[in-house]
């Protein structure tokens, strides 16, 4: 990987009286960190000045998204022909040109299938995700799945194909009838989890990991939904 960002400080990298060490190694750690925490690293870009934000941006996008971009494509289409029941399959597409992966679930007659487009300055901005196709479900069901998905690439640091097997998930546990989390409105947390805390008023069910961060943030012990005490 070092040898990959060398261009970006001229000099002998190896040498470590080198006055270049340094940026090397800074290099090195801004590439890992992209690859590793990009939420955070958002959160940095979008906290520095203009100028200082221009400079990373085309720095980024020049020597660091390619190789970013084109490890998230080739794990997501790893994601082929995951059968789905007995009767469904969820596949993966990738398309270099464009910088799109493409995500089909279908199973009997209903079939779902949505776009992602990684940007030039890809993880410094977002994904966007689009539904292209839906039959079978209502609009209210895949609604719910594009804000699941989305959530998941925006929060969390996991790969594309990360997200796009907890999208899955969701959508079985969906057609199997388990109640979704009514926080994040995930069947599915990113730890696994499935919503096992129920209020005893309204019924609703949510995820612990949720429900703690709802109790923290509000700083109330009530339900998010009633507003009854937990």
């Amino acid at each position: 990987m070092m040898e990959r960002l060398t261009f970006l400080c001229p000099g002998p990298a190896s040498d470590l009286t080198s006055t270049y060490t340094i940026p090397h190694l800074a290099c090195s750690v801004y590439f890992q960190c992209l690859s590793l925490i990009p939420g955070l690293v958002r959160e940095w870009f979008q906290s520095q000045t203009k100028r200082i934000r221009d400079a990373v941006d085309r720095v980024t996008q020049k020597y660091v998204s390619p190789i970013l971009i084109q490890q998230e494509l080739d794990t997501a289409s790893t994601l082929k022909d995951i059968n789905v029941g007995e009767t469904g399959l969820f596949t993966v597409k990738k398309h270099s040109n464009t910088r799109e992966i493409t995500a089909i679930y279908n199973i009997e007659t209903s079939r779902v299938e949505i776009c992602i487009r990684l940007p030039m300055n890809y993880p410094l901005s977002i994904a966007s995700i689009e539904c292209t196709h839906h039959v079978g479900f209502t609009k209210e069901q895949w609604n719910k799945w594009m804000l699941q998905l989305k959530t998941n690439l925006i929060q969390s640091n996991g790969s594309i194909a990360d997200g796009l097997l907890n999208w899955k998930q969701n959508i079985d546990k969906t057609m199997q009838g388990i109640e979704e989390c009514s926080i994040c409105y995930c069947i599915l947390h990113t730890n696994n989890e499935l919503p096992k805390r129920t209020c005893r008023t309204c019924k609703k069910k949510f995820h612990d990991a949720c429900l703690f961060r709802w109790f923290r943030s509000s700083n109330k012990s009530t339900c998010p939904h009633c507003r009854a005490n937990f």
